[in-house]
């Protein structure tokens, strides 16, 4: 296994241990996502040689493995047809843009209210 593979397995043997289904599924899968996003970009952060683009894939990366093996496997019935447009909302639009924002807020240095 590539190292990212098993950093992303780790993020998902923590989603399994602690619980997928309970009253709070919404609220908990939203800071479970979250909770990885954050990990993996200070993981790619330590362990990426390369540009930001790059790291910006690799991120990319654990999080499309540790959605795909977490919440595609526990949607709703109901949202189970729209699971592929779910996918690329939640990985490509949303974390994406999650990405960019904290890079851009890291690099203005804006990121406690300090403005350049």
């Amino acid at each position: 296994m590539i190292d990212h593979d098993k950093f992303a397995q780790n993020l998902i043997d923590n989603f399994e241990q602690n619980g997928k289904t309970d009253e709070k599924f919404l609220e908990k899968t939203i800071g479970y996502i979250l909770d990885c996003l954050d990990k993996s970009i200070s993981y790619a952060e330590k362990n990426s040689k390369k540009g930001g683009l790059d790291k910006k894939i690799l991120v990319i990366s654990i999080m499309t493995i540790v959605y795909e093996n977490t919440v595609s496997k526990i949607l709703p019935i109901y949202l189970k047809p729209f699971e592929s447009v779910l996918k690329y909302i939640i990985i490509q639009v949303i974390i994406s843009s999650i990405i960019d924002f904290i890079v851009k807020k890291y690099k203005d240095n804006s990121w406690k209210g300090i403005q350049k």
